[in-house]
């Protein structure tokens, strides 16, 4: 309902001879719309007034030259859905649930928390476009807020920033997002980072290997400190030298740091080199080599 203002005696009489313009103004938010209207037999009319910003209560004054102002108390409430402000940890380890659950809340255009209406009580829906995310990914608001605590959500995927998004579908499709930082998790494998080369027969390998050792997504543990050995299988009957146990140094084994490079003695052929952590536990890594003859001896 657009404002109707009268011009009156001081008894309250409408007085039908007053021209002029009245102008409105608002008190606590931004005020819409053609703001003055003209007097005609002493009412003026408004047609386009609206109003936005911070709901609450706002004070909408009327002003006319030559007479008293009026004014009216209104209370401004919120709009349609139009974004979503998405809440979750800055920061968070690979595939752990996130220290602090997504909290997902629906808002107009101004940032008012949509409270009323089918649009507060809307299904949020949760997903990630570059990390595997787990936990129960869809719940509905209650007074415009989506609450996950307890739901388990975890973001899975490389180190580094990863995207959180939420999304509604009233009154259309709505998305918000945020950014969590992963840090590597878990030491779970293995991984054979720089395979051996040069297999001669009772030589030291001409390039030593580098093992790695990973979380559940590849990335590097970074603070892993632990013992890795590598085998050699039967094959042919030829035996693994040089130092074949280190422990990893930042999540890294490097055997060329060892004192005696790994070598293979005996009838050449085909072999399989294994990684392995002392005591197990970890996924192994493995690669296949072909120990070819030295320089004739005899």
């Amino acid at each position: 309902t657009q404002p109707v203002v009268q011009v009156q005696d001081v008894s309250g009489n409408l007085v039908p001879t007053a021209t002029g313009t009245v102008t409105a103004s608002l008190v606590g938010a931004t005020l819409t719309g053609t703001n003055t209207a003209t007097i005609t037999n002493g009412v003026a009319t408004f047609t386009d007034l609206g109003a936005y910003g911070t709901i609450g209560a706002k004070t909408l004054n009327f002003e006319a030259t030559g007479v008293a102002a009026v004014s009216q108390s209104l209370t401004l409430a919120h709009g349609a859905a139009y974004q979503l402000a998405v809440a979750a940890p800055s920061t968070n380890v690979n595939d752990v649930a996130l220290t602090t659950q997504p909290v997902v809340t629906i808002q107009d255009q101004d940032g008012n928390t949509v409270t009323t209406t089918s649009q507060a009580g809307q299904t949020v829906t949760l997903s990630s476009s570059d990390a595997t995310i787990g936990g129960t990914l869809s719940m509905a608001a209650t007074a415009g807020v989506a609450n996950f605590t307890g739901k388990g959500i975890k973001l899975t995927g490389l180190v580094g920033p990863r995207n959180l998004r939420a999304t509604i579908t009233s009154p259309g499709t709505i998305t918000g997002n945020a950014t969590v930082n992963i840090t590597f998790g878990a030491a779970t494998q293995l991984s054979l980072k720089t395979p051996a080369v040069g297999f001669v027969n009772r030589q030291a390998f001409g390039t030593q290997p580098v093992i790695e050792v990973q979380d559940v997504s590849g990335n590097l543990v970074a603070n892993a400190a632990i013992s890795i050995q590598v085998t050699a299988s039967a094959g042919n009957g030829a035996t693994l030298g040089g130092t074949t146990t280190m422990t990893t140094v930042n999540g890294i084994g490097d055997f060329a740091t060892n004192a005696s490079g790994l070598k293979l003695s005996g009838t050449v052929g085909q072999y399989v080199l294994t990684f392995a952590k002392v005591g197990g536990g970890l996924t192994t890594d493995a690669q296949t080599v072909n120990l070819v003859p030295a320089a004739a001896d005899h």
